[in-house]
């Protein structure tokens, strides 16, 4: 991917905040796009510390953050891991851990407020209007009333600050998948809290510190979206709404519960009733795998 081979059209970045206030969690987008881009882990750290500076202001109380992500490589680098305690100090807002998801999952929520991005792009354009720039996608995203629980911003990365970030490393990383960070240094995991982890210092990783990223905002996000409001006739209609996971059978009275219970809830599985999802497998797998005998002029044939 060093090339980006087949690369055309902006680069955005799409970020999933889960806040906790007492036992209710909310979850909440905010899309950076930028009119060119590298996308390394100096483009994300950038992010990451824009990101930092709009949820401290929006949340002075909060002074700690868990981060997650894929694999990708811009993400999975010790010059991004060792950053972060330095943009920590910055923003206000620590590092507590950095844990990197199993193959194929980990983008779930972020996947799941992409999918109306592009539709909302989409009817944007067959409207004849024309997304050729950064901002022309802020303006689509923005059209028709913004989408609820998601914001943008169109961002510039400063090429000096990048030219002098340092290429800070950590040995063996590719084989490392949970990170916490300390006062001196970085413990690690090959595999979630199965042991005790290694403590990597940072006097001995020759940790250089990354400066302030001085990402350019554009066009900075817009105010938090407010609840809308049920009318009568929303009331009066009886919906149910399932969670999208196949084995989960819990139900809701409205879409905001069922996918707030998707960004952040916990699936329930029915432990004695079999789901449908399972009896369909099962039955499928009954259908092909029996042999059937076929009678034909005295002769048994399969």
């Amino acid at each position: 991917m060093s090339e980006f081979f087949g690369k055309r059209g902006r680069s955005w970045h799409v970020s999933a905040v889960i806040t906790k206030n007492g036992e209710k969690l909310k979850a909440e987008c905010f899309v950076h796009i930028f009119e060119s881009c590298t996308q390394n882990s100096f483009a994300v750290a950038s992010i990451i510390e824009n990101l930092l500076i709009n949820v401290k202001k929006e949340h002075p109380h909060f002074d700690s953050a868990f981060f997650r992500s894929d694999n990708a490589g811009c993400y999975h680098s010790g010059a991004l891991l060792l950053s972060l305690s330095h943009i920590g100090k910055r923003t206000g807002i620590a590092p507590l851990r950095y844990d990197f998801s199993d193959p194929q999952s980990g983008k779930d929520i972020c996947d799941r407020k992409t999918a109306p991005m592009k539709s909302h792009i989409r009817r944007y354009v067959n409207e004849k209007h024309d997304v050729l720039t950064a901002f022309d996608m802020k303006n689509a995203l923005e059209s028709h009333g913004d989408l609820k629980g998601c914001r943008t911003a169109v961002v510039k990365n400063d090429s000096v600050a990048e030219n002098n970030s340092p290429s800070n490393k950590i040995p063996g990383i590719s084989s490392l998948n949970n990170f916490a960070f300390t006062k001196n240094g970085i413990r690690v995991w090959r595999t979630y809290n199965v042991g005790l982890g290694k403590l990597l210092l940072y006097k001995d990783l020759n940790v250089q510190t990354q400066q302030d990223t001085n990402l350019a905002v554009v066009h900075g996000f817009g105010p938090r979206h407010k609840q809308g409001l049920i009318s009568e006739a929303q009331a009066q209609r009886p919906e149910i709404f399932s969670c999208n996971e196949s084995t989960c059978v819990l139900t809701f009275k409205s879409l905001e519960e069922a996918e707030a219970h998707m960004d952040t809830g916990k699936h329930v599985q029915a432990n004695e009733v079999e789901s449908v999802y399972d009896t369909v497998k099962k039955i499928w797998a009954d259908k092909v795998t029996e042999i059937n005998l076929v009678t034909s002029g005295g002769l048994d044939s399969v």
